[in-house]
């Protein structure tokens, strides 16, 4: 991201001081009462693209190390929801930690109250998105009964992430929550509650969506995808004809299919042109690239077959986080989460000790059905084409895709086909 642009950004984020709570979403623009109760308006699209290049960096980070035998695999993460989870952990944060966090994050040069104002606003948008579409964001933080945690941590979190808080008990009482929050896609985070563990951070993101034309089963068929290695298999191909917001350049084609009766949420399908490869597709994604691909995409006529799939996905992030700069807060003897709690509340220092995802997603005829939860647990150290011509997108092939929030600009999933199941 350009020094100018990210100044830019900054500027628009510190407008959200007029914030104090999350509020119903109102299109691109939310209003909140100031002190004198007149009414302010707050950019929350400037707000949700903030994130891009984290949610970017992240992904390209993650289908990089599951790479096997120099060929990708199937990747669905929620990078929002991992950012949000950091979000929360990040008011504990301190001294070389806070820094090394803000730097991951994007936030440096703001204040913590600056940071907590944006994301709430931009959660209060994030689940305004009209008929036709569901989106459903929860957090929760279960902490050590036997610790005191500062009141000013608990009360940002509460405030600003609308976070439950509660009491660790049992894993089955923390899965239970999961389990409700993405409506039982996904009904498991905890395995087991170690004896060093003080604090759970838990995000979670559910979302289904109809499409806004949905597809006929009739005229799905079972043809052939080709896979990295030039094999075929068969798998159920859904067709479409209609006009479509759609792109193509020298890299790829892409469509836009919108959500509801709004266009306040799309998928957009990215097929990259079988010269490119998926490391130079995946190499293209970042912030600036993406803003101008989707000022790039222009209605036009055609027929699209795109594959119905299913899948689940689950990865630790705690290498991922480390390669991305913030391993301090996973060192035992360096990490600095002074912020959360007292240093003399306990004799051991705090820091994270593992950071879990878990995805679920589903697109068939009718829509997509996506959910996502991530859990930070912190413990104790123990030691172009013509437009005269009608375009033709088969989805034959690995592709890219992410389910996006247009009023903000919020990419809360991304994904990487490359064997649909």
């Amino acid at each position: 991201m350009s020094r100018k642009k990210r100044v830019v950004i900054v500027a628009l984020m510190i407008a959200l001081l007029a914030i104090s709570l999350p509020v119903a979403g109102c299109g691109e623009k939310e209003k909140e009462e100031d002190a004198n109760g007149k009414k302010s308006e707050v950019d929350v699209k400037s707000a949700g693209e903030f994130g891009n290049e984290f949610d970017f960096t992240v992904f390209r980070q993650v289908v990089g190390e599951d790479r096997e035998d120099d060929r990708y695999t199937n990747v669905f993460l929620s990078p929002e929801s991992l950012r949000i989870a950091l979000m929360m952990t990040y008011n504990g944060a301190e001294g070389e930690t806070r820094e090394a966090m803000a730097k991951l994050l994007g936030l440096e040069g703001m204040t913590l109250q600056e940071t907590n104002e944006a994301s709430a606003a931009l959660l209060g948008a994030l689940t305004d998105t009209g008929d036709g579409a569901l989106v459903e964001i929860a957090n929760s933080l279960w902490f050590r009964e036997d610790l005191t945690f500062k009141e000013e941590f608990i009360e940002r979190n509460e405030e600003y992430y609308d976070a439950q808080v509660e009491k660790i008990s049992t894993p089955e009482a923390i899965n239970s929550w999961v389990d409700e929050k993405t409506h039982g896609k996904i009904d498991k985070i905890v395995d087991r509650i170690d004896p060093m563990t003080v604090l759970f951070l838990i995000n979670a993101i559910y979302f289904k969506g109809e499409w806004s034309e949905k597809f006929d089963g009739d005229m799905t068929r079972d043809k052939d995808f080709t896979l990295q290695d030039g094999s075929t298999k068969q798998v159920p191909l859904m067709s479409q004809s209609g006009e479509y917001r759609y792109l193509a350049n020298e890299s790829f084609q892409a469509v836009e299919l919108p959500y509801g009766d709004n266009g306040k949420m799309s998928m957009f399908v990215f097929l990259p042109v079988e010269g490119l490869g998926l490391d130079g597709f995946v190499e293209m994604l970042g912030s600036e690239s993406w803003d101008g691909w989707m000022n790039a995409f222009a209605s036009k006529e055609g027929d699209i077959e795109v594959p119905r799939f299913k899948m689940e996905y689950e990865k630790q992030l705690n290498d991922t986080l480390k390669a991305l700069g913030i391993e301090v807060a996973f060192d035992g003897q360096r990490a600095d989460f002074t912020g959360m709690i007292s240093p003399g509340e306990t004799s051991e220092n705090i820091f994270i000790s593992d950071v879990l995802q878990k995805t679920f997603v589903e697109v068939n005829e009718e829509g997509t059905e996506a959910a996502a939860v991530t859990k930070v647990e912190v413990a104790m150290t123990a030691t172009p084409i013509e437009e005269e011509e009608r375009f033709q997108m088969r989805v034959d092939r690995p592709f890219f895709f992410v389910i996006r929030n247009n009023s903000t600009g919020t990419l809360l999933f991304m994904g990487l086909i490359v064997d649909p199941a």
